[in-house]
């Protein structure tokens, strides 16, 4: 069975910790890793996603390094900057010692860089066409279950195609791009399957 547990944090946010994480299709967690739930975060679902290696070490999935919205802040030299330097977030990381200072954040940090980073979360249509910020195969999955209309349009061949992986439980590991009608249809319900504005 798998359990749950549940702290407050020093920062004052409470967080829930259990073996399994939201993004079923997207990351699978080492043995050990445990999601830990951001009750700070407001949103229907999170898209950033804390674990606890076990060890008083704490990563997010998607990685936060190099984030637009981080590195404006550290840019910006904005009230969280100071942490965000601190984790190594400002930039992308390029070496081990920076893979390994992302990767191990303590709790309190983590809170923080995810509460801050769903603070500004909104999906938007790119030129090439694109999504940003990059479309989970879990949350593309949920559209088309749990919209009807995603099966229809210009999001039936992407639906046809994810839930028929899903039922085949195999998934080619290449990346899909998006047409332009599809990233146009698929970016707002990505937004209220998240209950953005």
């Amino acid at each position: 069975m798998k359990t749950a547990r549940c702290s407050l944090l020093a920062i004052g946010l409470a967080a829930c910790a259990s073996s399994a994480g939201p993004h079923r299709y997207d990351h699978h967690p080492d043995r050990g890793d445990v999601y830990v739930k951001n009750a700070a975060v407001t949103l229907a679902r999170e898209y950033w996603v804390i674990y606890d290696r076990g060890d008083g070490r704490h990563y997010l999935f998607p990685r936060p390094d190099g984030d637009r919205a981080i590195a404006a802040e550290c840019a910006a030299g904005g009230p969280k900057a100071p942490l965000f330097r601190a984790a190594m977030l400002c930039e992308a990381a390029s070496s081990t010692a920076a893979v390994d200072r992302v990767n191990s954040l303590s709790r309190d940090e983590a809170i923080e860089v995810s509460t801050f980073l769903h603070a500004g979360l909104k999906f938007k249509v790119t030129p090439g066409p694109g999504i940003e910020p990059h479309v989970l195969i879990s949350d593309q999955v949920d559209v088309c279950n749990t919209y009807g209309s995603a099966r229809e349009g210009a999001l039936k061949s992407l639906c046809d195609r994810e839930l028929g992986y899903v039922a085949s439980g195999q998934r080619p590991d290449i990346g899909i791009g998006f047409t332009a009608e599809e990233a146009t249809a698929l970016a707002p319900l990505l937004n209220d399957l998240y209950g953005i504005p």
